[in-house]
Formats: structure tokens, sequence, C-alpha cells
């Protein structure tokens, strides 16, 4: 949903994406598993430069 209104994403663009997250997992391309969820948190931060 989007300023009220519903947006509808073709299948095959989420199928995609999906498999391009998941050739990336395949690659190594992953962090955790974590303790918490802070500690899920501060990691993505680290990650993507967002040290709030």
């Amino acid at each position: 949903m989007e300023s009220g209104r519903i947006i509808l994403t073709p299948k095959s663009i989420v199928d995609r994406d999906i498999a391009e997250g998941l050739e990336g997992f395949k690659k190594g391309r992953s962090i955790g598993p974590f303790e918490t969820a802070d500690a899920a948190v501060n990691a993505l931060r680290r990650t993507t430069g967002h040290e709030g």
C-alpha cells in the first residue's frame, strides 16, 4: 500500500527478486544468526553504514 493505494507487483518481478536473494545467500552474502533482535539491528546498521 502506498499513499492509500494498493500497488500490485507482477509475480515475475517477485520471483526474480527471490531468485537473486537466494543466489546471494548461496554465495555467502548473509549475516547472522543473532542472539537478539538488537544484535540483528546493530549488524544491519553496521553493514549499511547507518549507525544511528
